[in-house]
């Protein structure tokens, strides 16, 4: 929820007290809205809990992918760094595992599946260079596990969107019913002063802090 959906939120909050505070005086027309009022008030704050566990979610999500993303990195940097000196012994064997560090995420799991299927031929080879007896399965097992956090990284990060997207929704709903009761409440009270005032200062929203200019 950003600052001007709370400002909205808060108000509209108020606006549901006031509709229970003072519910004797409403019927028909007015009470309905005042019931769908606060309903949408309550689902805002369901889905502001939920898109709040999103961001938790997703960053816990993210840090997860860069764990895994840290790992196979350095697996594979060790690889290319074993062929090159293969090379003088195999020629050509650096380019079939030849590895940037600034790749984007999808390339790298593109070319760690490639190490993966050359492995096939040159596992043997590389074990004489000094990598482990597993050095294959560890790989696989990290282009794994890579893949799988970038699919709950996205999942976590849609959740997150689909709730704030909703959340949105369901405020710009809650908006309007505001406006639809404010004549209906003014005129309720026009010879009551004092419940006039309060109803104003329940739908007053809050002003956006301002910056002074430097």
């Amino acid at each position: 929820m950003n600052d001007s959906q709370r400002r909205y939120h808060e108000r509209n909050e108020r606006v549901k007290q006031f509709g229970i505070d003072n519910s004797p005086d409403f019927t028909g027309f007015p009470a309905t809205k005042f019931t769908e009022l606060g309903t949408l008030v309550d689902e805002c704050e369901d889905l502001g809990a939920e898109q709040q566990l999103g961001v938790g979610m997703s960053g816990s999500e993210l840090e997860q992918k860069d764990t895994a993303r840290e790992l196979l990195r350095d697996q594979m940097s060790t690889i290319s760094f074993t062929a090159k000196s293969m090379e003088y012994e195999f020629d050509g064997i650096s380019e079939l595992f030849r590895f940037q560090r600034n790749m984007t995420d999808m390339d790298m799991l593109n070319r760690a599946r490639a190490f993966i299927t050359a492995a096939n031929t040159w596992e043997d080879q590389f074990k004489e260079y000094g990598l482990p007896n597993t050095w294959v399965a560890d790989l696989t097992n990290a282009a794994d596990a890579f893949e799988a956090s970038m699919g709950s990284t996205d999942t976590a990060v849609g959740e997150r969107i689909e709730a704030g997207a909703n959340l949105a929704a369901k405020i710009r709903a809650a908006n309007v019913i505001v406006r639809v009761l404010d004549a209906p409440v003014q005129n309720k009270y026009a010879n009551n002063p004092g419940k006039r005032a309060a109803w104003l200062a329940a739908i007053h929203v809050e002003k956006a802090p301002s910056h002074p200019t430097p």
